[in-house]
């Protein structure tokens, strides 16, 4: 079921993760390594990541070669590391789903681990997401946002 049918595309950009995430996990549970279905595993990964980037960065990633995606993504991924994992993630799933490469279990959990990540790595910060961050000691970092809870007329209790 797809719950982004329907939406514009803004909110498509802002739920990108989400039901990136959601399939991410669908795929773990489906558990395809275990089954020996190598080839669907990194099949779905590299789908699912793709269809992130277009939702998120609107870009054609699902029609585009690797090479494409890869050269297209430093304009939005600004963590050096992430690129790489990125490159990797869609260097390997290309072996397997075109070059009959056969992966090992740890391989198929790694590249689900590293889409996860970079999922999360990416993702456009919601509401949701900044209220589950812990409270900070450190006064420098109280933001503008932060400030509008703590005003209030002198003298008025809390």
């Amino acid at each position: 079921e797809d719950k982004s049918a329907g939406m514009t595309p803004e909110e498509r950009r802002r739920s990108a993760h989400e039901i990136a995430l959601r399939r991410l996990r669908d795929i773990r549970r489906a558990a395809y390594p275990a089954r020996g279905a190598f080839k669907l595993h990194f099949s779905e990964v590299s789908e699912t990541l793709r269809q992130y980037f277009e939702d998120r960065y609107f870009i054609p990633a699902l029609e585009m070669t690797t090479t494409e995606v890869i050269r297209e993504l430093p304009a939005y991924v600004s963590d050096d590391g992430l690129d790489q994992k990125i490159e990797a993630l869609l260097s390997l799933s290309d072996l397997v789903k075109f070059a009959k490469y056969r992966p090992s279990v740890a391989e198929a959990d790694r590249v689900l681990t590293h889409a996860f990540d970079i999922v999360e790595n990416t993702k456009i910060p919601t509401d949701h997401d900044r209220e589950e961050e812990p409270p900070s000691e450190n006064l420098n970092n109280i933001t503008v946002e932060d400030t509008h809870l703590s005003m209030r007329k002198e003298g008025e209790e809390l």
